[in-house]
């Protein structure tokens, strides 16, 4: 089963996000910057349940890769994950600083690759020219899918963390 089939559960609230998000009817330079934010979302989770004053980190206005790293040394998620979040901030900058840039084939496979087999199925399945998009988008969801399964995952796993670390601003 090709994970355009496994990702289109209408009733999984983080496909739903995703979809609400990243949606397909964008065009390719917008879905990768809102899938890019949508990832940063997720690092942003794994920092404030992670860390006892993740909220520091956060308010501190931490780049991507400054948050990457930090995400990287929290080692909660394989290294396939974490280089493919850093090939999606490369793209994404490529993206968001060239406002004639054009998604390549190097592109989608420089953030596609690291998924493995997945990605090799989704392109072969979606190797024209044509079908760039769909296999740009597939591959922003194997991005997003494991990062919307892990805050789960920790939070089930460590019951409090974050959560008691809120401290009122002194007057």
């Amino acid at each position: 089963m090709t994970r355009k089939k496994e990702n289109k559960k209408k009733e999984d609230p983080g496909f739903k996000r995703f979809e609400k998000i990243v949606n397909f009817k964008l065009s390719s330079v917008s879905m990768v910057l809102r899938g890019h934010l949508l990832a940063e979302y997720y690092i942003d989770q794994f920092i404030a349940i992670e860390i006892a004053r993740g909220d520091i980190i956060l308010d501190k206005g931490f780049s991507f890769s400054q948050k990457l790293t930090i995400f990287r040394s929290l080692d909660i998620a394989k290294s396939e994950i974490v280089d493919t979040l850093s090939a999606l901030n490369g793209l994404r900058n490529r993206c968001a600083h060239d406002m004639e840039y054009r998604i390549s084939e190097t592109d989608i496979d420089r953030i596609g690759l690291p998924q493995g087999r997945d990605y090799l199925e989704d392109k072969d399945e979606y190797s024209t020219e044509k079908d760039k998009k769909q296999l740009l988008y597939l591959s922003l969801v194997g991005i997003i899918a494991p990062l919307d399964g892990l805050p789960r995952h920790v939070k089930k796993h460590h019951k409090g963390i974050g959560r008691a670390h809120k401290h009122k601003k002194s007057s």
